[in-house]
Parts: structure tokens; sequence; C-alpha cells
């Protein structure tokens, strides 16, 4: 069963993971010449 907990669970999860993916492609980005 898709209870509303599980799926914000998984929306934060993939919030998070979407802001460490920019966050480390910023970090990249500006750390490369």
């Amino acid at each position: 069963m898709n209870t509303p907990i599980t799926l914000r669970k998984r929306h934060l999860l993939l919030l998070g993971s979407l802001f460490w993916f920019c966050f480390s492609l910023g970090w990249l980005a500006g750390y490369l010449p």
C-alpha cells in the first residue's frame, strides 16, 4: 500500500539526492579550472 508517509519519504529522498547532485556539480564546476 502506498501511504502518504512513504510517498513523502520518497519525495524527500528524491529532493535530497537532486540537491546533492546539483551541489556536487556546482562544487566541481567551481573547483575545476
